[in-house]
């Protein structure tokens, strides 16, 4: 599903005031669920911008270590257990 805009995320809240959050979601065709998160947001934070993401934060962190001598070992890594 596509990311729902700022501008659009304000102008959802502005509609809640009024209309359910069925209603909202219909009126900006999006889904119920995702209405009701913008609202939860807005209420925790007050603001209706994404949570910034990790920097550098990947699927496999520790992958692959190499040491200084060039050995790989680490959880992913090919080596045999012993």
């Amino acid at each position: 599903m596509p990311k729902i805009k700022p501008e659009t995320k304000v102008l959802i809240i502005k509609n809640l005031k009024s209309k359910s959050p069925a209603e909202v979601a219909d009126i900006f065709n999006v889904s119920k669920r995702q209405v009701e998160r913008i609202r939860k947001r807005y209420q925790e934070t007050g603001d209706v911008h994404d949570r910034p993401s990790v920097a550098g934060n990947s699927k496999f962190p520790m992958a692959v270590k190499q040491s200084s001598s060039g050995e790989q070992s680490g959880r992913y890594s090919a080596s045999p257990r012993s």
